[in-house]
């Protein structure tokens, strides 16, 4: 009870000061990657919509929610440009950040074999607000916060994507720009990658990796292995912990550490419409966190590869 106490009142109270705020974790991220990633954008050579919401310490008080909506397609027939828009709100104790992004990739193919090399930018714009009823009490006495006001800022993020048939590597940097007067948005660093190994015609496995970076605190990975079903059924467990590459880390550090176990699945119900669900059993005795994500691509007349794909 006194941990559930400490988590609400560093999520309410951390809103009243110039704070570091991390971005969301995503155990999905493999299935979410236009999330961290803007030259992910047009991969599927197909309009694709997704939904997908995280809720993370279910039934605390004020924990991390964060709810997002993106479409990405490619733009034309030759399939070297993508473009994706993407509406998203991350709300985290008094905190809420509602944020749209436009994004802009472009496509290289290296060789005949069709190996690619993608680039992509994404321009937005964020709205931060603070809600005054979720303050603590000795924070609505502080002077500085007594005409809390929305902010909004520009924000922009540059990513690299390499991808053949079998193997994967990405590496991105996210809020460049977003800096709001009470709740600071510091850049983030991701690298990711990931590969797939066929034992059968019927069954592959499809391991990855995902570091993220951000300046402040410990460096978090997150190792996941999936096994995919005739490409139509994934299961997947993985594993993510803190890096302390800094050394010792402070104590609030320690207070939100995010070493959990992640069980995720991934049904194609149809050839087009893909439905994820993952659950976190935090290490720390934390409650779980949860993930659900919705995908459907539609199919265009001049896509002519196989679908799903595996990254």
């Amino acid at each position: 009870m006194r941990r559930t106490k400490l988590v609400i009142l560093f999520l309410l109270i951390s809103t009243g000061f110039v704070f570091a705020q991390q971005d969301m974790l995503y155990s999905q991220y493999v299935f979410h990657s236009l999330a961290i990633n803007p030259a992910y954008a047009g991969y599927k050579e197909a309009v694709n919509a997704n939904v997908f919401t995280r809720l993370q310490w279910v039934g605390i008080p004020g924990s991390p929610k964060i709810y997002s909506a993106i479409v990405d397609g490619i733009a034309t027939e030759g399939k070297n440009v993508g473009w994706a828009g993407q509406l998203a709100s991350d709300t985290k104790g008094a905190s809420n950040t509602f944020s749209v992004y436009a994004t802009y990739a472009y496509r290289l193919a290296l060789n005949r074999r069709k190996d690619r090399l993608s680039f992509g930018i994404s321009a937005g714009l964020s709205y931060q607000l603070i809600d005054r009823d979720k303050l603590v009490p000795y924070e609505l006495q502080d002077p500085t916060l007594a005409n809390l006001q929305g902010e909004a800022r520009p924000d922009f993020r540059f990513g690299v994507f390499y991808d053949i048939p079998s193997f994967y590597a990405g590496l991105s940097i996210t809020n460049i720009f977003a800096n709001f007067t009470y709740a600071k948005k510091i850049p983030h660093l991701y690298f990711s990658l990931g590969g797939l190994l066929e034992l059968s015609e019927a069954v592959s496995l499809k391991p990855t990796l995902l570091l993220r970076e951000d300046f402040n605190g410990p460096t978090n990975m997150d190792i996941n292995l999936f096994g995919i079903f005739a490409d139509r059924v994934w299961l997947g467990v993985g594993y993510r912990t803190g890096i302390p590459f800094k050394g010792n880390l402070e104590s609030i550090d320690k207070l939100v550490a995010t070493d959990a176990m992640s069980f995720l699945a991934q049904i194609y119900a149809t050839q087009s419409l893909l439905i994820g669900y993952s659950y976190d059993h935090n290490l720390n005795g934390w409650p779980a966190t949860q993930e659900i994500s919705i995908s459907y691509t539609f199919k265009q007349r001049y896509n002519r590869l196989r679908n799903p794909r595996h990254f």
